[in-house]
């Protein structure tokens, strides 16, 4: 609910959200650096004429600046994999938009009991190690994965769509008062976001405590993805007694991966020679397939509880716009958190090489989300709840 009072912060992160610096939200509102500064300070709040024009220049409501303040996330504690290679503009979108993610999530639950968080703190086990035992905890054994958008779900983990303009990071994670999230480009190959999405699982899973941004964290949280989605028992039952491109490719389109990911785990597990390994990477660049997935999947993985959230919502009258409003955010931010997770463009599937079965794709229980009739503001959590229908 908004107060009615300016709120200093909001300025500060919708200024950040946009990526811009004080001088240039000045210009647009028509005044100098050092007012705006003054603003965001809380030396002194924005006069009527001037919060419509910042809400104009900065594309976020009046009622964004005047709702209770809003933390930014710690990103001491997020795995921003590209962050020393991003300009401060870029950084500072990306972080706010973790940040803007945590409203829509708080109004998720008020209106839905979602699964309990279930990712365990393996932080003293190798990458490889660690892999193992989130499988068999999540019933996994050694088959092929499942969409794993629904399995973080499944397992409490907050999955949201990275915004557009955050093009340059592939995904990333971090902890919130004790809530794990995981935000994904969407704009990757599906073979690429599944992958961006175990890495996330690593860091959640090994580096919950301790240095998030060590050296050799991205390199720990690759090896997690790479174990978690490839098992070595089940790779290995597979063996092929020579590996050609030809057995590579086969490989990789039964466990849903990319062929430059199988054919590196392949090289990990000493499947391949060195020679091979290379002699493999080599003709993948060749071919063009560093960019262009051979044999992918068909349609990205999309997350089950934004679909079954916000389809109700159309049924009952209500849309995607009354949830911004809710939350005090433009509809084109929530649209970007929600897009590219509920609605998946088909990719290309070549029929040249048949598919193997796969494992069915996770599903939630009755049990596992539930929605509160009506719910909006003003709803009591102790109402009575009620499935929401597949």
């Amino acid at each position: 609910m908004s107060s009615g009072r300016f709120t200093p912060e909001r300025l500060a992160l919708a200024r950040m959200r946009r990526g811009l610096r004080q001088q240039d939200v000045g210009e647009r509102c028509g005044v100098d650096a050092r007012t705006v500064r003054g603003w965001e300070r809380g030396e002194w709040p924005p006069d009527v004429t001037s919060l419509t024009a910042l809400s104009r220049a900065l594309r976020f409501p009046v009622s964004f600046f005047t709702a209770p303040p809003l933390a930014l996330i710690d990103t001491d504690r997020a795995s921003f994999r590209s962050l020393s290679t991003m300009r401060a503009a870029q950084r500072d979108a990306v972080h706010a938009a973790g940040t803007l993610v945590v409203p829509l999530r708080e109004w998720l639950v008020s209106r839905f009991r979602l699964p309990d968080l279930d990712v365990p703190d393996l932080g003293g086990e190798t990458p490889e190690r660690a892999a193992e035992i989130v499988r068999e905890a999540w019933g996994l054994g050694g088959s092929v994965a499942p969409n794993i958008v629904h399995l973080l779900e499944l397992h409490g983990v907050h999955v949201f769509s990275l915004a557009e303009d955050a093009r340059e990071v592939d995904a990333f994670s971090f902890w919130d008062a004790g809530r794990a999230y995981v935000m994904l480009n969407t704009m990757k190959s599906p073979e690429r976001g599944r992958f961006d999405a175990a890495h996330e699982l690593g860091h959640l899973v090994l580096h919950r405590q301790g240095d998030i941004h060590a050296p050799e964290v991205e390199h720990q949280a690759n090896r997690f993805a790479s174990a978690f989605l490839m098992p070595h028992a089940g790779l290995l039952k597979q063996r092929p007694a020579s590996v050609t491109m030809q057995a590579a490719l086969g490989l990789k389109v039964h466990w849903r991966v990319s062929i430059a990911a199988m054919i590196h785990r392949l090289s990990q597990l000493s499947v391949l020679t060195e020679w091979q390994y290379r002699e493999l990477m080599v003709d993948v660049q060749r071919r063009g397939w560093r960019t262009t997935e051979p044999y992918g999947i068909q349609r990205r993985e999309t997350s089950q509880v934004l679909a079954k959230a916000f389809g109700p919502l159309r049924r009952e009258g209500d849309d995607a716009k009354d949830v911004a409003r809710r939350i005090h955010l433009p509809i084109e931010e929530v649209q970007r958190m929600i897009f590219g997770l509920v609605l998946a463009d088909p990719v290309p599937d070549s029929k040249a090489l048949p598919r193997p079965t796969v494992a069915p794709a996770a599903r939630l229980r009755r049990s596992d989300l539930k929605v509160i009739p009506g719910s909006g503001p003003n709803v009591r959590r102790s109402e009575t709840k009620r499935d929401v229908k597949p």
